[in-house]
């Protein structure tokens, strides 16, 4: 059964201080959600880079074909330049669609009263 609203005057301005919190934990659940989808994102953009180098020993130390996420930064301060950039255009596209759709799923869900 729901209770019944009888919030007045000043109650609605100050809001419901037991309805849930929208990132989690506050601001180290939201600041945790940032992160993660940035890190998520970047271990997407370095494994397509890898993959459109054909994962060649030059690209470093890989675990079955698995790069540290913060790869695709160092290869691309290192080798981008006219002959290769559409790779790492690629890989930073993909990189940033994946974290903004897991950023939205996340935000969207609360919106929708799912967490």
């Amino acid at each position: 059964m729901h209770k019944r609203n009888t919030l007045i005057g000043p109650q609605l301005q100050r809001g419901n201080s037991t309805g849930p919190n929208p990132y989690g934990k506050g601001l180290a659940g939201f600041l945790a959600v940032i992160v993660l989808g940035w890190a998520f994102g970047s271990s997407v953009a370095t494994e397509v880079v890898a993959n459109g180098f054909g994962f060649q020993p030059a690209l470093g130390f890989n675990l079955f074909h698995l790069y540290a996420p913060w790869s695709y930064f160092v290869w691309a301060h290192r080798w981008e330049d006219q002959s290769n950039h559409a790779v790492f255009d690629q890989g930073s596209g993909v990189g940033w669609l994946c974290t903004l759709v897991l950023w939205g799923v996340y935000f969207l869900s609360y919106a929708a009263g799912l967490r």
